[in-house]
């Protein structure tokens, strides 16, 4: 994922502001919802038209939502433990976003009090991505083409790390952020905030960036994903003015990658990556291969995908499957989709002891 706010451009840990619910939370108990009839498929997440934030099986047969109540919910995510489901939801569209997390094994949702220094940025979270060990939540916000993250703790809300990033990857463990760090040039470059893109990582709880690769006028870095075997994929852009921005570093495509723990750091053509939007959208249907095809997310046995397609209220939830191919199933109206991951599929019947919350 390529993303780009204006912000400061090193890692700071700063003074808070304290963003309160503007409401609390309703409970009301909801109806059990079974798991698919394998066992093993998990649920999938998704907003449906109303902006209720809903739990169906990948068959589209069972379905529940989880939130009730007039606000809406704009971005959702599960933890890796697939018991965790967290949601950013606001009551009125100028509203500061909040945060709220949702715990599969009984307890109502609990909206957390943010920390976040800039009530632009409250108004304007639109993304929410888990650290692979469950520990941080990256909330992303702004509006310009660096993106404002906040790094916060799922138990408390409290705010772990602020930063501006073009771009982003969680480490396997957990514990590190790769992003693409804009640094000022003598003379600003003619796209963007004008800045260079460094290549740089952060410890979460550690205020100071290291930088991996070094951006200059030609060359602009971006994380695209940290693999679980070390290897940190990346965008490797040589820009050579306002009409050439090539994705061609040298003679030799990209995208590339290295070992950030590795010195020196030594990069190299990246091959054998898992599927991304453009493998997606080649594979599915022809209808599908435009810009309505959104969020798209794996099932817990990487055999099929669930992805949102179409416009206004015609757009949909579908399920692919990704080895035999074929025509997508319709599974439900809405957007944003979420697959429950592998680790904790469920594993019994879900909602007797669960609760309903109003976002």
């Amino acid at each position: 994922m390529t993303v780009a706010c204006a912000g400061p451009t090193a890692t700071t840990l700063t003074p808070t502001q304290t963003v309160t619910p503007s409401e609390p939370l309703a409970t009301h108990e909801p109806p059990a919802l079974p798991d698919a009839a394998d066992g093993s498929s998990g649920l999938v997440a998704y907003v449906d038209p109303d902006g209720q934030l809903t739990l169906t099986t990948p068959d589209g047969l069972n379905t529940r939502r989880v939130t009730v109540g007039g606000g809406r919910v704009t971005a959702l995510g599960w933890a890796a433990d697939g018991r965790r489901l967290a949601y950013i939801h606001a009551m009125a569209p100028d509203a500061a976003r909040q945060l709220a997390i949702y715990d599969l094994d009984g307890r109502a949702p609990i909206t957390l009090t943010l920390q976040l220094t800039d009530t632009w940025v409250a108004k304007t979270l639109s993304h929410l991505v888990w650290s692979p060990n469950g520990r941080h939540l990256l909330l992303d916000g702004g509006t310009g083409e660096a993106r404002s993250l906040t790094v916060v703790d799922p138990g408390t809300g409290a705010t772990q790390a602020t930063l501006s990033a073009h771009g982003y990857a969680w480490s396997p463990d957990g514990e590190r952020l790769a992003f693409g760090q804009g640094h000022p040039l003598p003379t600003p470059l003619d796209i963007g905030n004008g800045d260079a893109l460094d290549l740089a990582v952060v410890t979460i709880g550690d205020p100071s960036p290291t930088r991996l690769l070094e951006g200059s006028r030609q060359d602009l870095y971006m994380p695209r994903a940290w693999l679980d075997d070390g290897r940190l994929v990346y965008d490797h852009i040589v820009y050579t003015g306002p009409e050439d921005a090539s994705r061609t570093p040298g003679s030799t495509s990209g995208p590339w990658w290295i070992r950030p723990d590795d010195d020196p750091i030594e990069p190299r053509p990246a091959r054998d990556l898992p599927p991304d939007r453009e493998a997606v959208l080649a594979r599915l249907p022809e209808r599908f291969r435009n810009p309505s095809t959104g969020t798209a997310s794996w099932s817990p046995d990487a055999e099929a995908l669930v992805f949102d397609a179409g416009s206004g209220s015609q757009r949909g939830i579908f399920v692919f499957d990704w080895r035999r191919g074929g025509e997508p199933l319709r599974i439900a109206d809405g957007t944003l989709p979420a697959w429950q991951p592998r680790e904790r599929a469920i594993d019994r019947p879900l909602g007797r002891a669960s609760e309903r919350a109003r976002p």
